[in-house]
């Protein structure tokens, strides 16, 4: 019954409506807002732990590679697909 919760209702709900007018898939966002808390805390854990470059380290190393590739990959797939079917 607060302004505020009606507000991020709202606001919320507009971004739902919009990222289903562009096909956006709203499971990421869910998963992010539910596990970002935790994977905030666990990473200022490991930089404490074990100071900037636990990436260094093969587990975390391995994790960010397939970040980075998970991140990257479809854009650049996306980019080639683009450039084939402007050649055809």
């Amino acid at each position: 019954n607060s302004f505020y919760d009606i507000v991020t209702t709202l606001l919320f709900g507009l971004l739902g409506y919009v990222m289903i007018k562009t096909r956006y898939p709203r499971a990421p966002l869910l998963v992010g807002m539910v596990l970002g808390k935790a994977a905030e805390l666990n990473f200022h854990l490991s930089v404490q732990l074990f100071g900037n470059f636990f990436l260094l380290r093969p587990i975390a190393l391995t994790i960010f590679i397939l970040l980075v590739l998970g991140l990257t990959l479809p854009v650049l797939l996306a980019r080639r697909r683009k450039g084939r079917q402007a050649h055809a």
